[in-house]
């Protein structure tokens, strides 16, 4: 942290900067508030304001800076940096970030854990997680610890059933609506009968107290996710009402006051611009090329960056991405005359698997030729490196998609982004190719026409189209997969990719997932078990029509589901006719 200047010493720039930051910030100019924060360095005023504005992974990020840029023992660091790394990993925690926010208290009770100021690869990574946030002050006994990401949401279910049992006129219910209200919001509870529950708080003749604030507030985050925009409203001026320096009551109400703007435009509009507007800030694309710089020391070839040649052919330009196995450049192609995006496998995560994977992708994408899926040019090993060179992309993914809209989307948007994801799934089908990880992060929107393009093949099965009669494993993304693969022992085939569909179909519709357990054991045990609330529980303008296709997706035997992507388009065309 900044040092503490003495009385006969100057006042430093960055002290300067963040007293005209909270001068910003105090009159709503929070953006530019953020900005000054970082500049002086005031990591904490800088992750409290951001924590504030649910942007909980952007603040993890800017507690992780109090570390070290160099990876040093958990042992060697000092009591705020301790108390910076739980900081993060409650900010991960809260963003769904599950994995990132477990790596880090596992690092830091490790004997040999090493931390840095790196946000973790869970937290810049598509997680899959369903990004449900609690209500301020909400954490519970235990939250940030591993054994709290774990939660029985079963039992948090019964429980709340039981308080829902309570009679309006008891002198408790006031408290037990704000249980019910903490415990549903916290575990994607949420319904349009908790919200029945707890509108006697709003219109009722409860008598509400300066407390209850906070129970009015997330009312009014469950109105809004069920789409009631108007009793939204209600409950945040009621929640300032009672408490009128309630910051976050404050900022959703703004937020609503223009009763001009349709909600449902307002989401349209905002994933056109959130598309649109895609192209990263400077500072993460320089973060980027200084990480990928890092870790390609791990190629056979030395370090990549731009300059670099690869085959003899690729010029590299800039990065574009990494994960776990690989990194993504733009490059340009000497033979082709034209930019490219070069995926190259990281030397280091050679192990038979991921090359195999690679080799598969490799293998398989070279036959595919479609508008809706990614074109690949070309591919090759190159001094012991696997290289795939593709289309350049310009747009973003889902997954980052669904992340900053963080609200359902509009019903003829959902089926307009699904229904390019099944044709070109249906070609990939009719040619033998079961894609088998379909999930947000690999459905791509091109900026300007929205068009999308399904990414990544690694996991897909070249089959004999007839039969599909390769047995698949459970490698993959757990909260997308069908029963049938989580098992390992079932066949794939075009309906285990139409399981995966109904997925992304279910968290588009209401941004959040059908099985919200994040620990695989009662995951499983979710998905084998229990039937989702139809979406139209969670977003009252999805027609009965588009429940049924959705369940029929998500049906636990195959036998059940939806086996040819036709049938799906077919069932989909009366309720948004394509154009």
């Amino acid at each position: 942290m900044p040092p503490t200047p003495t009385s006969s010493q100057p006042i430093p720039v960055w002290d300067s900067h963040r007293a005209a930051a909270r001068r910003l910030e105090q009159q709503g100019r929070l953006e530019e508030a953020i900005v000054l924060y970082g500049r002086a360095a005031a990591w904490d005023d800088m992750a409290t304001l951001l924590t504030e504005l649910e942007r909980y992974a952007e603040a993890g990020n800017t507690w992780l800076r109090y570390l070290p840029a160099v990876p040093v023992l958990a042992s060697t660091l000092g009591p705020q940096e301790i108390e910076a790394v739980r900081q993060a990993a409650d900010c991960y925690e809260r963003s769904g970030l599950f994995d990132a926010a477990a790596g880090l208290l596992v690092k830091l009770e490790e004997p040999g854990g090493k931390l840095c100021n790196r946000p973790p690869p869970g937290a810049r990574e598509d997680t899959d997680s369903t990004n449900e946030r609690r209500a301020p002050g909400a954490a519970g006994p235990g939250a940030g610890h591993p054994g709290a990401l774990a939660a029985d949401r079963r039992h948090v279910g019964k429980a709340v059933d039981a308080l829902m049992s309570m009679a309006v006129t008891d002198p408790h219910y006031p408290d037990a609506a704000a249980q019910v209200a903490r415990m549903t919001w916290e575990h994607g509870l949420m319904s349009v009968r908790v919200a029945r529950f707890l509108e006697p708080m709003l219109v009722g003749p409860v008598a509400v107290l300066p407390q209850h604030a906070d129970t009015l507030y997330t009312l009014g985050r469950l109105y809004e996710r069920i789409g009631l925009h108007e009793k939204a409203a209600m409950a945040y001026a009621h929640a300032l009402a009672l408490e009128p320096k309630h910051r976050a009551a404050g900022m959703r109400s703004a937020r609503l006051k223009n009763p001009r703007i349709d909600p449902i435009e307002a989401v349209a509009d905002a994933f056109s611009s959130t598309i649109d507007a895609s192209e990263p800030p400077q500072a993460d694309r320089e973060e980027l090329a200084a990480r990928v710089s890092d870790s390609t020391h791990e190629f056979n070839l030395g370090p990549l960056e731009p300059g670099s040649t690869v085959a003899q052919r690729f010029v590299i330009l800039s990065a574009l991405g990494e994960g776990g196995c690989g990194v993504v450049f733009r490059a340009n192609d000497q033979k082709r005359e034209e930019e490219v995006a070069l995926k190259v496998l990281r030397t280091g995560s050679s192990e038979h698997r991921a090359v195999r994977r690679f080799e598969r992708e490799m293998e398989i994408s070279a036959r595919l030729s479609h508008p809706n899926i990614v074109r690949t040019w070309d591919s090759g090993v190159w001094r012991n490196t696997h290289w795939i060179a593709m289309e350049v992309l310009d747009g973003l993914d889902l997954g980052g998609l669904l992340r900053r809209i963080a609200r359902p989307l509009p019903v003829t948007q959902t089926i307009t982004l699904i229904r390019q994801v099944l044709w070109g799934l249906s070609y990939a089908h009719s040619v033998g190719v079961v894609h088998r990880d379909i999930k947000p992060s690999n459905i791509f929107v091109l900026r300007g026409s929205h068009t999308v393009k399904v990414l990544d093949f690694g996991l897909a099965l070249a089959v004999d189209k007839a039969r599909f009669t390769r047995t698949g494993t459970t490698v993959g993304s757990p909260r997308y997969m069908p029963p049938e693969r989580l098992r390992g022992r079932e066949k794939s085939g075009p309906w285990s990719d139409l399981y995966s569909v109904g997925v992304v179909m279910y968290r588009l519709l209401t941004a959040t997932m059908p099985f919200k357990n994040t620990d695989l054991a009662p995951l499983l045990q979710e998905v084998f078990e229990v039937t989702p609330p139809v979406p139209s529980a969670y977003n009252q303008l999805i027609p009965p029509e588009l429940d049924l296709i959705v369940a029929q997706l998500l049906a636990k035997e195959p036998s059940e589901r939806y086996r040819d992507v036709r049938d799906v388009l077919r069932d989909l065309e009366p309720i948004a006719p394509s154009e």
